[in-house]
């Protein structure tokens, strides 16, 4: 929707490290500002969570529950300038953002910014401070990530700000990392692929498939043999059983929407 004036960005103050899970668990893609500060939910009258708010053209227009700002969201569009908010000799690099090739976006400004009229150096500035911070961001939390033994969630996660050329500050301590952790691990190459096929298990869990992510959980242990990513594969595995989500249909009134637990009907066997 930023095609049309649309421009959507989350706030909260929560830690970085659950605000970071929340972004990889739903594959968040617009800004996540963490604000300590109580100042926002004064000015927007937050009363519960979540609540959302629709500004147009620096005016709060908006307050209430996110299932109900449909209609404003809709008025204000009808307002809006159109396009993205972003200098258009900015567009190459939001692509390259968008496609997770942050180094190379970064690297692009530094390429061009002895160009930039004042308005798009200052936008330029603001793209480079963001992607350093998010650099930072995701290189703290994949080390935690893979001390946790989610290797290739961990490596995913800072690949598209440390490439072979990346002028981004933080490159070369992530790229030192990295060796690190390939040399250290007993089976990189086991860990790698079987954290692949777990992310596969992952997806099928987010769309309340709970029977085909435990089969591809089980085939993480065999396929990934006495690995960090294995053990974790088992652990899910043991949380689906434990918690008799087999079989779980969201669409039922007798299935619990709080633990996923399977009613009679839709419950199906599994074994660990």
């Amino acid at each position: 929707m930023e095609e049309k004036g649309l421009v959507v960005i989350s706030i909260t103050d929560e830690e970085t490290a659950l605000v970071d899970g929340f972004i990889d668990e739903f594959n968040v893609t617009h800004p996540v500002v963490i604000l300590k500060s109580s100042e926002l939910e004064s000015l927007i009258g937050v009363s519960g969570f979540p609540t959302s708010a629709v500004f147009e053209n620096g005016e709060l227009v908006w307050t209430g529950h996110p299932s109900e700002s449909s209609s404003a969201i809709s008025s204000a569009l009808k307002s809006a300038k159109k396009g993205s908010i972003y200098p258009k000799a900015l567009s190459k690099v939001r692509t390259m953002m968008l496609q997770g090739k942050q180094d190379v976006a970064y690297a692009e400004i530094l390429k061009n910014e002895a160009k930039y009229d004042a308005e798009t150096a200052a936008w330029a500035t603001r793209v480079k401070t963001y992607l350093e911070q998010q650099a930072a961001s995701a290189f703290e939390s994949a080390q935690g990530l893979a001390a946790e033994g989610y290797l290739y969630r961990a490596i995913t996660k800072v690949s598209g700000y440390a490439g072979a050329d990346s002028p981004l500050p933080q490159a070369p301590a992530i790229q030192e990392w990295m060796t690190k952790v390939e040399a250290e691990s007993a089976d990189f190459k086991k860990e790698m692929s079987g954290g692949e096929l777990f992310e596969k298990a992952v997806a099928f869990e987010k769309e309340f498939e709970f029977v085909e992510a435990f089969d591809v959980y089980r085939s993480v242990t065999k396929k990934a043999k006495d690995t960090k990513i294995a053990a974790n594969a088992e652990a899910a595995m043991r949380v689906i059983f434990e918690g008799e989500m087999a079989g779980y249909n969201q669409h039922c009134e007798h299935c619990d929407r709080k633990t996923h637990k399977a009613c009679n009907k839709h419950a199906e066997k599994v074994k660990l």
